[in-house]
């Protein structure tokens, strides 16, 4: 079962749901649509694949 990670714009909590729960509400500030995906961990995986790539042209 995949989990997703959010975060609550307006109170920036962040949690993890399964990809089959359906939730409207932030579970701390109960704010309603202002919900996302969070995309920094994805972002960090990225930087810390490219980082370990050899630069080009160095010699």
């Amino acid at each position: 079962m995949a989990r997703i990670n959010y975060v609550c714009t307006k109170c920036k909590y962040k949690f993890s749901r399964s990809q089959e729960t359906a939730f409207k509400l932030c579970p701390y500030c109960g704010a309603q649509g202002s919900i996302g995906v969070d995309t920094q961990d994805s972002a960090s995986r990225i930087l810390n694949e490219v980082s370990g790539y050899d630069r080009m042209g160095e010699d």
